[in-house]
């Protein structure tokens, strides 16, 4: 039987390897870019987090929490480890239960992977850009940009779109929606929050153990604590991406009644080393990108965001901040006011919003 696999990352090249368990089997990865696993290289912040300890199904979250029940009651976190440790790869376990490959590099995960798919005779091409998948009277035909096809009995469509920077486009999803599959919502997740940049760009590129809260309206959304590092524009780490979903899923429902067109999302929290106390609040904002100038007539100038506010943490006199659109400048902005509405500790009024 010919398996095609469209997606040479860590779900197409598991699948690859799974699939010539059978002898029987020809497997063929057909991958976009110029080499297989490009993105598993940059996850863990470059040293590759292969599972963890406590995997069960209560981490997962979506729509349907149990969607990863039965793929875990089949392959959980002892079957993962097995597999690797098979393949050759040593493995090393943190406090936190994230298990990483021994030489802290993510490449040693990606090369056992690519090692044992030529073992087993699995073809990798790479640099085919698919764009057209049609059902065959007895499998599937797969068309590249550059006019050459490939045939299957059986196809696994495993591209993701996730990390732009490294490749990562929507064509999975244009591909399946050409043999009729549909998707819910998208929403950001897993990924760095942008954030105010001023007050912490002095810290580019520190890592520290903080504890993260998201806010709105005065409540707290959700909290984590673990490593956070601190980016040009934002914080990213573990702890960050645990948040990432929640802030874009709240900014999402807040903007949709602002404005369709605009298409991004302003959102705020404090993050606070647990290293000291009563330590210096940075703030952020989480903005997926910045509306577009048709956009702007849409939305009400220094109204449209401004129930949307952040605190500081411990030690910072009570003020709080609101984000707000300004038609003057086309872009949104932060002011600041005083928890109970008086002057701020420099002795000037704030400017007030409803």
């Amino acid at each position: 039987m010919k398996v095609l696999i469209l997606g040479g990352g860590a779900s197409g090249l598991m699948a690859a390897l799974s699939a010539a368990q059978d002898e029987r089997n020809t497997v063929t990865v057909l991958e976009r870019q110029s080499r297989v696993g490009r993105k598993l290289l940059a996850t863990g912040n470059g040293r590759c987090n292969l599972t963890n300890l406590d995997l069960s199904p209560v981490h997962y979250h979506g729509q349907d929490a149990g969607f990863a029940r039965a793929a875990l009651s089949r392959f959980d976190g002892t079957a993962t480890l097995d597999f690797f440790h098979a393949l050759g790869l040593l493995t090393t376990a943190e406090p936190s239960g994230r298990v990483y490959p021994l030489s802290d590099q993510s490449n040693s995960v990606v090369d056992v992977l690519r090692f044992a798919a030529a073992q087993a005779g699995v073809q990798l091409v790479c640099g085919f850009d698919a764009q057209s998948v049609k059902k065959k009277a007895r499998g599937y035909q797969v068309t590249g940009a550059d006019g050459s096809a490939y045939f299957g009995d059986k196809l696994i469509i495993a591209c993701g779109c996730a990390g732009k920077a490294l490749g990562g486009t929507m064509s999975g999803y244009e591909l399946l929606s050409q043999l009729g599959h549909s998707r819910t919502a998208l929403h950001p997740s897993l990924t760095q929050i942008r954030t105010d940049p001023a007050p912490i760009r002095g810290l580019k590129g520190v890592r520290a153990d903080c504890r993260i809260r998201l806010r709105a309206d005065g409540r707290t959304l959700l909290e984590d604590a673990g490593e956070v590092q601190f980016t040009e524009t934002g914080v990213s780490g573990p702890a960050a991406f645990t948040l990432s979903r929640a802030a874009g899923r709240a900014a999402a429902r807040f903007f949709a009644g602002v404005s369709r067109a605009a298409g991004a999302g302003a959102f705020a929290g404090t993050a606070r080393s647990v290293s000291g106390a009563g330590g210096r609040g940075a703030a952020f904002r989480y903005a997926p990108s910045a509306p577009r100038q048709d956009a702007l007539p849409c939305l009400r100038p220094r109204r449209a965001a401004a129930c949307v506010r952040f605190r500081r943490a411990a030690g910072s006199a009570g003020i709080c901040y609101q984000i707000f659109f300004s038609s003057r400048h086309g872009r949104f902005r932060l002011r600041e006011r005083t928890g109970d509405g008086g002057r701020r500790p420099d002795g000037r009024i704030p400017r007030r919003h409803a």
